[in-house]
């Protein structure tokens, strides 16, 4: 990205994000312990804040030429992958108010963001389909939350909101895809 982008702050937030890379990467090659977990932890909500400022501006830049609804595909697709991510620091005993505060704005903002889009006028019939397999997905995940945060947590239940993560992630870059061919003009 850092050699695509436009320049500018564009730019710069894509070369950081580069730098950043290295270390994560480094982080998330070591052994898989509670410690290194929380350091992992730290580093990736770096990274992810990086890359959404850039993504941000990357938007803004194309913001003049780019359907509203694709927008918002695309940030639904984020938070798919973003609420996941939060799941699994809590699966790894990672239980502090702020990452409480984040997964509950996170999933209230992808219910809010698929509402958005389920009642969008530009939707032809293949983009309701992928919305609708979103929203299914997005049950699966409350249903799966639902049970993690039960008496008995098992590992399928991090699994199955990572799945239904991915499968949301699938259907809104679908859909951000026929919400860009239909601008265009089909």
């Amino acid at each position: 990205m850092a050699a695509i982008a436009p320049p500018g702050e564009i730019r710069d937030k894509y070369v950081l994000l580069g730098l950043l890379w290295n270390d994560y990467r480094e982080l998330a090659q070591r052994s898989p312990t509670r410690e290194n977990a929380r350091k992992l932890r730290g580093r990736n909500e770096e990274v992810a804040w990086i890359a959404a400022k850039g993504a941000r501006l990357i938007q803004e830049h194309a913001r003049a030429a780019t359907n509203a609804s694709a927008v918002r595909a695309e940030g639904a697709a984020m938070l798919s992958q973003r609420i996941p991510k939060l799941y699994l620091w809590r699966r790894w005993e990672m239980r502090d108010e702020g990452l409480a505060r984040e997964l509950r704005e996170a999933e209230e903002n992808l219910r809010r963001t698929l509402d958005t889009l389920l009642a969008a006028r530009d939707n032809t019939p293949e983009i309701a389909a992928e919305l609708q397999v979103a929203e299914n997905q997005f049950r699966f995940m409350a249903d799966a939350a639902r049970s993690f945060e039960g008496r008995q947590v098992a590992p399928r239940h991090i699994e199955f909101i990572a799945k239904t993560g991915d499968h949301i992630l699938e259907a809104m870059e679908r859909a951000t895809r026929l919400y860009q061919k239909e601008d265009r003009g089909g």
